[in-house]
């Protein structure tokens, strides 16, 4: 997400490479602890653009004096918005049209490219109220759910029903996603946080 009123809009980034303009140095932050922020980012960087290439480029953004903000993806665009931080990496974007309805100065950036992290529900082993959690899960998972999801402005996951603003997903928004499944994650992450720590030791 991008800070409207701290980053114009002739200097909004427009591709992975305008990242590494120097005036961004210092002014980007993604969040730690997350499917999204520096693991989304770095996950999308190293599957779209292979290992040598993407770590080449992952080395030379920790340049930038990356921001490590161990919080959740919806503060960091909060922090976004009240002009604590210019840009941020790796943020569900449906987080920054919410802000936005709202007043504050936020835009997503739509640089490719975009990772469509992997959302999970379940039922935790030894739930007090099983068949209660059943049910919700049965309710998130059903037309009924997915348009209330559609109408809080969250991406619903149900092909048959459309989200709220069209623009935020790839077919609507004219964009490509990288879709990450459970597999991929899996064998994928021990690599992304590796990589994200070697970017950290050459700040």
């Amino acid at each position: 997400s991008v800070n409207t009123d701290l980053v114009k809009p002739a200097d909004v980034p427009k591709s992975l490479d305008d990242l590494l303009d120097p005036k961004f140095k210092g002014k980007m932050a993604w969040v730690m602890s997350s499917s999204t922020g520096a693991m989304s980012f770095i996950s999308g960087v190293l599957l779209s653009m292979g290992e040598e290439k993407g770590m080449d480029y992952l080395r030379k953004l920790s340049k930038q004096q990356m921001i490590n903000v161990d919080i959740t993806a919806r503060a960091m665009v909060d922090r976004v918005g009240a002009g604590e931080y210019p840009l941020a990496l790796g943020i569900f974007n449906h987080h920054t049209i919410m802000n936005a309805q709202k007043g504050a100065p936020v835009t997503w950036l739509k640089l490719e490219p975009i990772v469509a992290p992997l959302a999970l529900v379940g039922i935790t082993k030894g739930a007090p109220h099983p068949n209660a959690a059943r049910l919700f899960v049965d309710f998130l998972t059903s037309e009924e759910g997915q348009r209330l999801f559609a109408q809080l402005d969250f991406l619903p996951a149900m092909p048959s029903v459309p989200p709220k603003t069209p623009s935020l997903t790839p077919q609507g928004g004219g964009y490509k996603a990288i879709f990450l499944d459970q597999e991929t994650v899996k064998k994928g992450f021990p690599r992304w946080k590796k990589a994200f720590e070697i970017g950290r030791a050459h700040v």
